[in-house]
């Protein structure tokens, strides 16, 4: 299994609700906290 596989396992097991605070952790670190890309 290559990482693109095992990363696309590990999604398909969170919530929305966790994607959408992992997503808002890292925009948060290059200063964007308002969940745009």
């Amino acid at each position: 299994m290559d990482k693109n596989t095992i990363i696309f396992i590990e999604q398909e097991t969170l919530t929305k609700e966790e994607q959408e605070q992992i997503s808002n952790e890292e925009e948060s670190e290059d200063g964007s906290e308002d969940g745009r890309i």
